[in-house]
């Protein structure tokens, strides 16, 4: 019968691995894992990869030469750098969970595409080590509170990656009014091991934090401050009887003796 042949058909090509299958299956982890958040951010990129190659309905069908067109796609449409690696990472983490979870025959196709450097300029020589009177010059060019206590907050151990996009070039645009020659925000982060010199480190950079200004907080016009009236301003039992509500200039009393 026809519709038998070709259902058969259908079955011998069909795909072994179906790619929306496996990725569904990958989107109920994530959700299941790390809530409806931690899906969206991994639906969103890997999706975007699918997307751009509608022909591949297998798995197996992918290979690391595609994730790089997908990068120079991408570069093509306007995406930065970042987000292009937040992409890349995200399709790298799908293929791991399939071979790792699943146990699929397949190899992590965007293993080998690593993600560039920052492009910053390139130092000319070794970098320096950086004195206490830059790093207060570095301070004083920067002309937002957020860039003060980011550089600051490196000063005192903390990540640089926290500092990126616009942040990161309002203080290198800073440094080099500042004349730092071959600046890089690692050269101001804590790194000493002696208890003794971070707690010193710590504690200045703690005065330097309060001695900025407070920031300004948004104001709101929306909502008023209606002030109680005490219980002396309530009136009494005894009051009542006297102050009886009105209907029409009439008050219930009234209006009771008529009736």
């Amino acid at each position: 019968m026809p519709w038998k042949i070709d259902s058969v058909y259908k079955q011998k090509n069909a795909p072994k691995l179906p790619v929306r299958l496996w990725f569904g299956k990958f989107s109920a982890w994530k959700s299941l894992m790390g809530g409806r958040t931690t899906e969206q951010y991994y639906s969103k990129r890997v999706g975007a990869f699918l997307d751009a190659f509608p022909k591949r309905k297998s798995l197996e069908q992918f290979t690391s030469t595609d994730v790089a067109d997908f990068r120079l796609l991408q570069r093509k449409r306007g995406y930065s750098e970042s987000v292009i690696n937040r992409e890349i990472c995200a399709i790298r983490s799908f293929w791991q969970w399939l071979i790792d979870q699943k146990g699929l025959p397949l190899r992590n196709i965007a293993a080998k595409v690593y993600a560039p450097t920052w492009h910053f300029p390139k130092l000319s020589g070794p970098a320096p080590y950086r004195t206490l009177n830059e790093a207060e010059k570095l301070l004083a060019e920067l002309p937002s509170l957020k860039a003060k206590r980011a550089v600051i907050g490196i000063m005192q151990g903390s990540r640089c990656a926290s500092t990126v996009g616009k942040l990161r070039e309002e203080i290198y645009a800073a440094a080099a009014r500042a004349g730092l020659q071959n600046f890089r925000l690692v050269q101001f982060k804590l790194v000493t091991r002696s208890p003794l010199a971070r707690d010193i480190i710590k504690a200045y950079c703690d005065q330097l934090l309060n001695a900025l200004p407070v920031e300004p907080q948004p104001s709101s016009n929306t909502l008023t401050t209606v002030k109680a009236p005490t219980s002396d301003e309530w009136t009494t039992v005894s009051d009542y009887s006297n102050n009886l509500p009105t209907s029409g200039g009439v008050t219930e009393k009234q209006l009771g003796a008529e009736g």
